[in-house]
């Protein structure tokens, strides 16, 4: 598709159902204003006047770019990014080989979450410019994005390769890592890439030691390869930086207990309940550290945490997995058993919920339906175990295509899309021409101009 063709593509709605209207009526005077309004303020008749000319300054040059860069620094100081897009939009018809307008148009795209449109419109600037570093860099973050952390990762290596001190290019890289290890059933399985996102993050918050959100990801690195340590410096760090942080706070947390610190986690998150008293995970958590406190009124405490996380987040299955032991333990089987049925609506993949209504129905003399669940229980069980084995070969194996191909195939049934093309692409990579990789995913890849990871 060419450069004028993908334009329209872009632009397939229309101007104004791509970057909305605008009206000026509020920067125009009234027609009829009453005699009691307050005298003008002189920075809004300034720049009422700015507006005009530079509005002028592009009718009286409309082929020319600068009047029109200046008119969109106007419209982006106050705010007006519709009527900025509107610019720059005219900037590209008048030259669609325009970069620096190019890349204004594919991060307005990125900032409005039009992600496939962004995708797009970076991949046109990596087309007129293949060492555009800006370019590389804004369709890296539109990748991971997209849940794409591979390609992404792919990206920001070619952007490294131009500019090795690139502080955004070594984020874009860390991020991509992380995510890409983060998005899998047992994050372990791909340490290397978690190692990878720890080093870059432990640079990068030396070097800008007051970004919170740098901390926030190294913790999770942390995490993720069980570095208690290191996870709760991290995250005490990024707290401090970002105290309505709910994520980091809740990461701190789980890394307390990690780290045998209950005291502190528990603290931690009444604190933020009090603070963000409709956040799921804190009620969650808070019935995690009194179940295991052995606290005399640990039992009411623990229902009590666990219904109010799993009403605040019905879809989440390990809240309600939760919430159903707590149940069973309290000796109300008819709420456990509706509560672990919930789950098994929610995923069907889960051998724990399985498990627990085979035994739930055998205490409520229903052998069919106890059979019935012991029977997926197993299998499920099974899967979980083949999955862990297949995981672990791929690690010491991983130049085996057919061991990538099994992998990808039961992330697709899983339904877990973003680690499936990743293992597809794995196999694309030792194998370009595998049949057994779905070709909408092959199509995808030939039109794309980026290579495939290495």
């Amino acid at each position: 598709m060419n450069l004028q063709k993908r334009l329209y593509w872009i632009l397939g709605v229309g101007i104004l159902g791509l970057i909305g209207a605008w009206q000026v009526r509020h920067m125009l005077p009234p027609r009829h204003q009453a005699a009691a309004t307050p005298a003008p303020d002189p920075k809004e008749i300034a720049a009422k006047q700015e507006l005009v000319r530079l509005r002028n300054a592009v009718i009286a040059a409309p082929t020319a770019a600068q009047p029109r860069w200046d008119l969109i620094d106007y419209y982006n100081r106050y705010g007006l990014s519709d009527k900025a897009g509107e610019q720059i939009v005219a900037l590209i018809q008048l030259d669609p080989k325009d970069k620096k307008a190019r890349i204004a148009l594919a991060n307005a795209l990125l900032g409005k979450n039009e992600y496939l449109k962004a995708d797009e419109a970076y991949r046109d600037v990596v087309d007129l410019d293949p060492n555009s570093i800006e370019a590389l860099q804004g369709l890296a973050a539109t990748l991971i994005k997209e849940h794409r952390y591979m390609e992404a990762n792919s990206v920001a290596q070619r952007a490294l390769k131009l500019n090795k001190d690139d502080v955004n290019t070594h984020v874009l890289l860390a991020t991509s890592y992380l995510e890409y290890a983060l998005q899998f059933p047992d994050p372990t399985s791909h340490a290397n890439e978690l190692n990878y996102a720890r080093i870059e993050l432990e640079d990068l918050t030396k070097a800008l030691p007051d970004k919170g959100e740098l901390f926030y990801l190294l913790g999770r690195a942390c995490v993720g390869l069980h570095a208690q340590d290191g996870a709760v410096h991290a995250l005490e760090r990024a707290h401090a930086l970002m105290p309505d942080h709910t994520d980091a706070a809740r990461l701190l947390a789980i890394a307390y207990r990690a780290a045998h610190n209950d005291t502190a986690a528990l603290n931690l998150v009444q604190q933020m309940i009090a603070r963000k008293p409709d956040y799921a995970p804190f009620y969650d958590l808070w019935g995690q550290i009194y179940q295991d406190s052995g606290a005399s009124d640990a039992p009411q405490k623990v229902l009590v945490a666990y219904k109010h996380a799993a009403e605040l987040a019905p879809n989440d299955i390990f809240f309600h997995e939760r919430l159903g032991k707590a149940y069973y333990q309290a000796g109300d089987l008819q709420s456990a058993r509706t509560t672990f049925e919930k789950v098994t609506q929610l995923n069907p993949n889960r051998s724990f919920a399985f498990q627990q209504l085979a035994v739930i129905y055998t205490r409520l003399n229903q052998p069919q339906l106890a059979s019935e669940a012991a029977r997926i229980a197993k299998q499920a069980t099974f899967n979980e175990q083949q999955l862990t084995q297949i995981q672990e070969l791929s690690k010491k194996h991983p130049e085996s295509v057919n061991l990538h191909l099994l992998l990808a195939e039961r992330y697709r049934d899983l339904k877990l899309p973003g680690p499936a093309r990743d293992e597809y692409l794995n196999v694309l990579r030792l194998d370009p021409k595998n049949s057994k990789v779905p070709k909408d995913l092959v199509q995808v890849l030939q039109a794309s101009s980026v290579p495939l990871p290495k």
